[in-house]
């Protein structure tokens, strides 16, 4: 059965093209600094003591996705830096989900804000698709479950 009338027609974006030549810019200053200011409140949160789980997905998102870009040859040499973050932030995935604080331990703390100076580095980068493709990358590893356990003792 063919679909007809007003309901079924298609609307085509008339600036498509612009918005495919914007996602081969950078974030813009203003870009960078709203993801920023999420990650910063969610750090901030999580300093004082008043942190939900929701502030540790955002700071896991950012780590993610910049462990995706040191993947992609975007300051690859700062891989194991990552990789202590995401350790940080699984030690205060376990102590917020066992004593209900969702608190960093000292090093975790200084190894996720040393992640979070390189998310914003590599995206003051990388272009806007770069960056897209990269969270695009978390989400399909998560959908397969790629994703980093805590150890159970």
């Amino acid at each position: 059965m063919k679909k007809r009338g007003a309901h079924f027609t298609r609307r085509i974006d008339p600036q498509a093209g612009l918005h495919a030549i914007s996602m081969l810019h950078r974030l813009n200053a203003t870009q960078q600094a709203d993801l920023g200011v999420a990650l910063r409140f969610s750090l901030e949160s999580i300093r004082t003591g008043r942190a939900t789980e929701q502030e540790f997905h955002t700071l896991a998102a950012c780590i993610n996705v910049s462990l995706v870009l040191c993947e992609r040859g975007v300051a690859a040499d700062y891989l194991p830096a990552v990789k202590l973050a995401q350790a940080g932030l699984l030690r205060l995935l376990k102590r917020g989900r066992e004593s209900g604080r969702w608190v960093f331990d000292g090093p975790g703390m200084q190894d996720v804000l040393h992640g979070i100076e390189l998310h914003e580095a590599q995206l003051a980068f990388v272009t806007r698709k770069e960056a897209a493709e990269a969270m695009r990358e978390v989400m399909r590893r998560i959908d397969r479950g790629d994703v980093f356990e805590e150890q159970r003792t």
